[in-house]
């Protein structure tokens, strides 16, 4: 079960790797798209290429009615499926799972279950053989589904699954980024055209405080075309009120910011004598705080109308035709006694046509109405009156002031239809903005660049949604420039954003900002009007994706690294094991033609041995490295004298220095001893000395020193030699690793000898380093361990193990059962237990050598463990079920080219006594039997 476990997790992690390359590729199709339906398009085209599907489309679910929309599906030889289609076509099973959000998956629609014949035949008739469709529920509602068909039987993996929901999920995600930029667009655009089409003055304004909170002055943000004529201010935008008109009375300020900070608008009318104008005016708060928004009218030829009237109504009335605003006054019996030119346009009739007629009965829709209550209020409780309301038998909007007349009442009214369409509409755009801006998953700012001599030098947060701080990182940022958020923020941000406030171009992009240690995909356009110095920009923090796809080139060019050095190895590792091949097999066919003299056959064997240990050396290093790579390599540690493990390291390689004239120097100063293996620690100081040997030119030196130093036990091995290129030195202790893996390379080898060194005494607690000043400079290695200092040794216990060579004879009167598949193996071995004495029956099986049992007993048995039908293993376990009588006791040797510590343990297990590794030394073979039946005498 724990295998299944971390198998399945291991896939888990492949499929993981497999969905985050992918998702790659997909993101990076998807990014520069703003069209839904190209986004559509794009997706199904990207997975249906990764998945060699037939047919992959975005259908879209339209509530109302139930049918789903293709804009266009991807195809690969089967017939192209857009357009509307009704959800009843899928039938009911199909729909309900949809829409539980379940994956419908089916691989071969002719032997399903769940579908009708009707249904197989309409799904074959369209060349859908095999299909996997993911819904996208959404709010609890089915809003999508990613399509994917097959058009023949097709067995869909996970991995496939997982890309399909991937793709599903994603693409909605852009389609629906796409469409709320695309509505942000429309919106604003459409809020433009309103804003500077009404024929009321609009302006946006941000109140400012003081530290207490006190009303201080607001600042103009936006203004319509209009704004400059109603009251005669010129470059408003980002002033303030006072900059403009320094005396301007405080009245304004109170009121605007009590509309700001009770959240409730306010409608008045007020006059300015600062601006010599009078106006009408309604307040109202924004979502944004402090920001308000002012829509007004200069009502200046309304009061001098007012006046006028008071003075001479020959006057009045030549200025009450001039008004724009309809008029009309009634008496105290309702009857019309006056009506403009601007009423007669607006009520559609003449003066004369209304005069003497009655109000309530010409026009009866009045009754009940806001109209009502203040005209009656002005001519019964003489208070002055005023409303906005709509009126359903014009289909309109009116704006209406009542005055008390003695005898009856004036008023005044006007068309406001537009106003009131353009103020609905900015609320609308308001509201969908906003719920935009909260709702998005990307982070989003409107910002209001800061310039200096026409260069970006900052920008300032006027807007930030929720996901604002979470992609950042900054808080509380509205109203703070970047550079006070992010003093050492890079300047090239700045550069962009000037670039889409100049141009208008809206741009897209990927970037790195070093001081907020963060990558962002970015999209920013340019807020309408360009004068606002205003820039929206919708973005992702995407650091971690950039992390992954780094890790992930690490990783492969990491791979592809180490498939090099694969390669250079195995390289080198036939070149290493072929070398001694050809001198072995050269010399062994020229003794088989008999043409050699005694001495020539000497040498021809002396070569044979010499390249046969260099082989074997080769495969030892490759298993040492294998042992310490598991953690197998184990040390039999005991109380050791450096002195005499180094002098008998130095033996091994003496010949070798004789033979190029290197000088090899000692020099000793006494240390305590150390805890060691005495084999393992002879073997890394061997690999040393060789090197220094190998690479030591004729004539050179090669100095060993030992001594103390701070409780250690330091090993110096110094030589003249070709020294090590500087690049080089931090790789020397890596395994395969080779200053020179050329083909002409002066040196061979695999790489192997100085790792083994470093792993071997680090196992024993100590450091090993190389030091060279570079090329024909030569090297030094320095060895340090840690010294036993309450060691109390016998002579005998320093000395280092060296096993007796075999005695000629030494296996007389000893019988040994041979098991050896292998013809040359098996009579080379008996040959040599002959020579020294044995008795040998020499068996090719398992088989035949319980045959052997079955007839005599012999002291020792040796056998190979890998052999056809009857292996090693199951031979001694055969011999091991039998009764001492009949062999079950009898002492065993394993013999195999299987040289790893776990083949040792195993045939140790199995039954045998002993294991010896392929290629066996002679000595050694005979040795271990030898020891063997004496134990058994």
């Amino acid at each position: 079960m724990a295998q299944d476990e971390k198998a399945t997790g291991t896939e888990d992690i492949l499929i993981g790797n497999q969905i985050d390359a992918f998702c790659i590729v997909l993101n990076d199709a998807l990014r520069p798209l703003t069209d839904a339906e190209a986004i559509q398009s794009t997706a199904a085209h990207v997975l249906g290429e990764s998945l060699g599907a037939s047919r992959v489309a975005y259908a879209e679910i339209l509530l109302n009615p139930q049918q789903v929309s293709i804009y266009r599906s991807y195809t690969n030889g089967v017939a192209e499926l857009s357009g509307v289609f009704s959800t009843e076509e899928y039938g009911r099973d199909l729909i309900k799972d949809y829409r539980m959000g379940q994956q419908v998956i089916v691989s071969d629609i002719q032997h399903s279950k769940r579908l009708t014949e009707r249904e197989k035949a309409k799904f074959k008739a369209i060349d859908i053989a095999a299909y996997c469709d993911t819904p996208l529920i959404k709010n609890g509602q089915l809003v999508a589904l990613l399509i994917v068909h097959q058009s023949t039987p097709r067995q869909w993996t996970k991995l496939e699954a997982r890309q399909i929901e991937e793709t599903a999920e994603r693409t909605w995600a852009a389609v629906e980024r796409a469409r709320a930029e695309a509505a942000l667009r429309q919106s604003e655009t459409k809020y433009r055209t309103l804003f500077e089409s009404m024929n009321q003055g609009f302006c946006l304004c941000e109140m400012m405080f003081d530290e207490q909170g006190n009303p201080q002055d607001y600042r103009f943000l936006e203004a319509n075309s209009i704004f400059e004529s109603m009251t005669g201010l010129k470059g408003a935008i980002g002033k303030t009120a006072r900059e403009l008109v320094p005396n301007l009375e405080e009245f304004w300020f109170e009121t605007y910011s009590r509309v700001v900070q009770t959240r409730k608008p306010e409608r008045f009318e007020s006059g300015s004598q600062a601006m010599n104008r009078w106006f009408e005016v309604s307040a109202f708060p924004i979502d944004t705080y402090p920001q308000f928004a002012i829509l007004f009218t200069d009502i200046s030829d309304r009061k001098q109308a007012a006046i006028a009237l008071q003075d001479s109504e020959e006057q009045s009335r030549n200025i009450l035709e001039s008004i724009t605003d309809g008029f009309f006054a009634l008496n105290a019996q309702w009857q019309f006694t006056y009506m403009n030119k601007s009423a007669e346009a607006l009520l559609e009739r003449s003066s004369n046509a209304s005069v003497s007629k009655n109000l309530w009965t010409e026009y009866p829709g009045l009754i009940g109405t806001e109209f009502e209550r203040i005209y009656r209020g002005a001519m019964h409780d003489q208070v002055v009156g005023a409303t906005t309301a709509f009126y359903p038998d014009h289909n309109r909007w009116y704006e209406v002031r009542a005055y008390p007349a003695r005898p009856g009442i004036t008023v005044y009214f006007r068309n406001v239809t537009e106003q009131i369409q353009a103020q609905a509409a900015l609320q609308h755009s308001e509201k969908r903005y906003q719920t935009l801006f909260e709702s998005i998953d990307e982070g989003f700012c409107v910002i209001e660049l800061v310039f200096e001599k026409d260069i970006a030098i900052d920008y300032r947060l006027v807007e930030v949604n929720p996901a604002f701080e979470q992609q950042t990182g900054l808080t509380q940022a509205v109203g703070k420039t970047i550079r006070e958020l992010i003093p050492e923020i890079e300047t090239f941000w700045f550069d962009i954003y000037a670039q889409v406030l100049r141009t208008g171009e809206p741009t897209r992009f990927q970037d790195h900002s070093a001081a907020m240690n963060r990558w962002f995909d970015i999209y920013a356009f340019r807020l309408e009007p360009a004068e606002s110095n205003k820039v929206a920009v919708l973005f992702q923090d995407v650091t971690e994706r950039r992390r992954i796809e780094t890790e992930r080139e690490a990783a492969r060019e990491a791979a592809d690294q180490a498939n090099q050095i694969k390669d250079e190895f195995l390289a080198v590792l036939s070149h290493e094991l072929r070398t001694p091949l050809n001198p072995i097999l050269g010399w062994i066919k020229l003794l088989q033609s008999g043409k050699l003299d005694a001495n020539q056959q000497r040498g021809a064997l002396a070569t044979i041995e010499r390249n046969a240990k260099l082989q074997s050396r080769l495969i030892e290093d490759l298993l040492d490295i294998s042992r310490i790579i598991q953690g197998k390599l184990l040390l039999n540690p005991t109380i050791v004298d450096l002195t005499q493990i180094i002098s008998a390291a130095v033996e091994t390689v003496r010949l070798a220095a004789a033979a190029k004239n290197i000088q090899l120097t000692l020099t000793f100063n006494p240390t305590a001893p150390v805890s060691a293996d005495p084999v393992r620690l002879q073997q890394a100081i061997c690999n040393l000395l060789t090197n220094a040997v190998k690479f030591t030119p004729d004539g050179g030196t090669v100095t060993v020193t030992l001594r103390s130093s701070d409780h250690r036990a330091e090993i110096q091995v110094i030589d003249t030699g070709k020294g090590i290129q500087p690049n080089f030195l931090p790789r020397i202790f890596d395994s395969f690793q080779q200053e020179d893996g050329s083909t002409t390379r002066k040196f061979g080898g695999l790489g192997l000898g100085l790792a083994i060194v470093q792993r071997i005494i680090e196992m024993h607690g100590g450091t090993v380093q190389a030091e060279s000043q570079g090329v024909n400079h030569g090297a030094t290695f320095i060895v340090k361990l840690p010294m036993n200092l309450q060691a109390q040794l016998s002579k005998s216990a320093l000395e280092p193990h060296c096993p007796d060579a075999a005695q000629e004879g030494e296996l007389n009167h000893v019988t040994v059962l041979l098991i050896d598949d292998d013809l040359d193996t098996r009579e080379y071995q008996a040959f040599l237990l002959e020579q020294n004495g044995a008795t040998v029956i020499a068996v090719p099986s398992g088989l035949a050598a319980l045959q052997v049992l079955d007839q005599t007993l012999p002291n020792v048995i040796v056998s190979d463990l890998g052999m056809p039908e009857m292996d090693g293993y199951l031979l001694i376990r055969q011999i091991r079920a039998r009764t001492s009588k009949w062999g079950g006791e009898i002492p065993a040797i394993a013999v195999s080219a299987y040289a790893g510590e776990f083949n040792q343990q195993q045939a140790l297990e199995a039954g045998f006594q002993q294991h010896l590794a392929k290629p066996i030394e002679p000595e050694e073979l005979i040795r271990a039997i030898a020891t063997l039946s004496r134990s058994q005498a």
